[in-house]
């Protein structure tokens, strides 16, 4: 960790002598942003948002690339006679030009239907047979043909018991078609090949003449007709009759084949360590052995999906081709040259032949209020569209001036719908350019080498920001405390002042104050959560907005079979409170810090007291009996720990939250600190304006557009958090009371089917809850924010002392100095 300080130090010293040397002539160089994947093994040749993908002119030209899209839905082919209570699109492939897609339909049952299947006894084998009737009548499975505008064809009918796992193009346009039909005895595949016409006519079966019993098998047709059966431990070359031709066997296969570069390649993961790597090898498909000796691949290979000649990686900001010989990436598509979702889009199954002939699958879930959270509790389906991509001979948003907005992890689809928006209308000036800084970290499986990137990505954002490179808008890095200053970003309050139709009454003032640095608002938080401590106030001594002496007080009065806190070590306790006390120790405008106060002492020496591994004793028996696990939440309905740490996103949280019952009574407070405080705002999708931005009003313009009733509404509902708009807050807890009156009304009708537990949890939402949770909002005074770099600081020194190795006094004076330095030095 010392290692990345001192990096990210180095870094901000370089940045103060890179105007100098640009003036001086220095040839400058061509950065990519973040080179590579996390794990360091692919070198990205792609646009992943660095000071390369912004320079140019400010001005929209003709000339520049620009992607047309045609979207067209699937027109599944359903019962008209019966209401759909759930559907589904499974799979689908697209061959040659036409898409074959599994379509799954849940049908709503007759109450005197529900009731008679429920009423019959499993174990009787004629009643079994009707319970199976029944559901037949009301669920549907099939594999269906459709045309590239989405048009249904046909159906096609598979063998009773097979499933199906793909599609390929054969000769003359005919369409390979492959099923897997799994003997559940024994969980052993038998894969099968039938050959159907573009009409969907059945023309004749290929039997796979393979002895072995396949597990996982996928199959890959090759340019000279032969076909490639690839399975777990084994691969086949087969002719286009089924015979075989070769096979070679290898433990570390697993199935997974690619071909890349005008060759193929197997996968093989070794997973006999912690250290855990990727490995490939070429194959020889004339021999059909393996060639050579297996290379270290960058892990993006088990995210690729094989278009007709090369393997492709979608990620937040276009499409990659990943040659696996040189482990390149070259971006064919960047998101910001078409107006597209990208968000919900869908490799599987998609084709990928030209920058002419791009189709993709795009889906959207239907609901009821459409919210994540509440799918288990209302109807919903899943709509699938066909995406096609065309490059246009001209740019029509020629004369637009570009705004670069440069996010990290935390996009999502509603956002970037609302981008589209913005982009697509034309009275609007400015075009929206999306740049995700952190879209190659997300490529590796391993959390710390996510952490890493994720670290060297705002490395990369302070230095395209401090070279003048860098996005004219910030979106979601309200949190770090690193970029609130003049010489950032632009102070919000100037542009809301000047603005005559922002009325502050229509919004939670309270909150946007919260977010302020010395009266200066550098972020605005357009969704937030609540953050802190869920007290049982029934235990002596505990009480919000209590002090460290308080809480200590508290955890010393309870029996041996309560805890204070839910069960976190020691630097995770520390990390997540500190969240909310940073700004104690921490003065960004000065440049100064504060780690040898009483404070911070009485802070590492609470979380080293109370801090500890995760050994609450779990009643597994009942998780695996109801599937209800005994987490956080649960143990503190139960009074099994006093407090717990919390984050409120929506009125139903609140509400759960805040049930009462024999001894339990619940108060809300921040986290202990040496004078007390309460919850704390952090901000979800926020979004600021950096200090280079040459067009501050065009950006604020951007901005505006998400303050609106409507787009709150969207932000929030569709994304489980809290808007600042109160009138998008009032429309919020009134659909949420609706879809919670049906979750109620479809609990009783399955009392004797629901977990008792599920029942005790359940809450009626009321107008008391919404005006209860309005007072916790208003009242709310401070926000979450810290320095990522000071952080890391805190958390490699005090590891000293929670082992008991090294003394507080030591690790304070220690993180002082070292603290100091990096803050004066930006």
């Amino acid at each position: 960790m010392k290692r990345k300080t001192r990096t990210l130090l180095a870094l901000a010293i370089s940045a103060q002598m890179l105007f100098s040397l640009t003036a001086c002539g220095s040839k400058k160089t061509d950065s990519t942003g973040i080179n590579g994947n996390a794990n360091g093994n692919a070198v990205s040749n792609s646009d992943s948002g660095s000071s390369s993908s912004n320079s140019g002119s400010r001005i929209v030209s003709e000339s520049d690339p620009y992607y047309n899209v045609t979207t067209s839905s699937l027109q599944a082919n359903v019962a008209h006679d019966k209401e759909i209570q759930m559907s589904n699109i499974v799979s689908h492939y697209i061959v040659g030009d036409r898409i074959l897609a599994e379509v799954f339909v849940n049908y709503v049952m007759p109450e005197e239907i529900l009731k008679e299947q429920m009423d019959l006894d499993l174990y009787d084998e004629t009643q079994m047979a009707r319970y199976d009737e029944i559901s037949d009548e009301y669920e549907d499975s099939s594999l269906q043909m459709f045309d590239l505008d989405g048009k249904f064809l046909t159906e096609i009918e598979l063998e009773k018991g097979a499933v199906f796992t793909g599609a390929f193009p054969g000769k003359d346009g005919e369409i390979l078609l492959v099923t897997n039909k799994v003997n559940p005895k024994d969980c052993k595949s038998s894969p099968a090949v039938t050959i159907y016409s573009s009409s969907g006519e059945k023309l004749r079966d290929i039997a796979l003449q393979v002895d072995d019993d396949l597990m996982d098998v996928r199959l890959y047709v090759l340019d000279n007709g032969n076909m490639l059966v690839a399975s777990i431990g084994k691969f086949w070359i087969l002719d286009g009759e089924g015979k075989v031709l070769s096979e070679e066997s290898n433990p570390e296969l697993n199935g997974m084949v690619l071909h890349s570069g005008g060759k193929w390649f197997a996968v093989m993961p070794d997973y006999s360590s912690y250290d855990s790597s990727i490995y490939v090898q070429e194959i020889d498909t004339d021999s059909g052995k393996l060639t050579d000796r297996p290379f270290k691949c960058s892990e993006s290979v088990l995210y690729a999906r094989q278009g007709e000649q090369d393997c492709f990686l979608l990620n937040a900001n276009g499409i990659d081709k990943f040659d696996i010989e040189t482990q390149t990436k070259t971006q064919v598509l960047a998101w910001k040259d078409t107006d597209v979702n990208s968000s919900t889009l869908n490799l599987m199954g998609a084709r990928i032949a030209s920058e002419n002939d791009m189709i993709f699958f795009q889906f959207d879930a239907i609901g009821d209020g459409g919210r994540g959270s509440m799918d288990l509790k209302s109807e919903g389906a899943s709509l699938v569209s066909v995406v096609h991509l065309s490059k246009a001979d001209k740019n029509p948003h020629a004369g637009k001036t570009r705004l670069r907005l440069g996010i990290n992890e935390k996009i999502n689809g509603t956002f970037l719908e609302q981008v589209l928006t913005y982009n697509k209308d034309p009275q609007n000036t400015a075009r929206i350019e999306v740049i995700d800084y952190t879209a190659d970290a997300m490529d590796s499986g391993d959390s710390d080498e996510v952490e890493n990137a994720l670290l060297e990505s705002t490395n990369q954002l302070v230095m395209d920001m401090l070279s003048g490179n860098g996005p004219d808008i910030l979106v979601g890095y309200s949190e770090l405390s690193q970029f609130n200053s003049d010489t950032m970003l632009v102070d919000l309050n100037s542009l809301i002042d000047s603005d005559g139709s922002f009325n502050r009454d229509e919004y939670y003032d309270n909150i946007l104050r919260s977010f302020e640095t010395d009266g200066k608002l550098y972020t605005i938080p357009l969704t937030y959560t609540l953050e802190g401590m869920a007290v049982n106030t029934s235990f002596n001594g505990a009480k919000e907005n209590w002090t460290f002496a308080e809480f200590d007080q508290m955890a010393s009065s309870l029996s041996p079979d309560v805890q204070p806190i839910a069960s976190q070590s020691p630097d995770e306790l520390l990390k997540l409170w500190m969240k909310s006390l940073s700004s104690h120790f921490i003065d960004v405008t000065n440049k100064t810090v504060d780690f040898e106060s009483e404070e911070f002492r009485t802070l590492l020496e609470t979380v080293k007291k109370y801090g500890k591994g995760n050994d609450t004793d779990y009643d597994w028996e009942l998780a695996m009996d109801t599937g209800y696990v005994l987490n956080d939440a649960s143990l503190f309905r139960k009074n099994m720990v006093a407090s717990t740490y919390i984050s409120i996103s929506d009125l139903e949280t609140y509400a759960s939250l805040s049930k009462e019952g024999a001894g339990h009574t619940v108060a809300f407070s921040g986290v202990p600190s040496l004078s007390g405080m309460g919850m704390s705002a952090k901000g979800q999708l926020s979004m600021a304006i950096t200090a280079s931005c040459s067009s501050p009003d065009l950006a604020w313009d951007f901005i505006r557009s998400f303050l609106s009733e409507d787009a709150q509404h969207q932000l929030s509902f569709n994304t489980d958090t809290l808007p600042i708009n109160k009138n998008a807050y009032k429309k919020n807890c009134q659909i949420e009371i609706e879809v919670n009156q049906k979750f109620l009304e479809r609990l009783k009708g399955k009392a004797g089917q629901v977990a008792p537990e599920v029942l005790e949890t359940a809450v009626e939402i009321s107008q008391s809850h919404i005006d209860s949770f309005e007072k916790l909002i208003s009242g709310i005074s401070a926000s979450q924010s810290w320095d990522s770099d000071v952080m890391n600081i805190i958390l490699e020194e005090s590891a000293g002392f929670f082992a008991g190795q090294r003394s507080i006094d030591d690790v304070c004076g220690i993180i002082q100095n070292r603290a100091t330095l990096v803050v004066q030095e930006r």
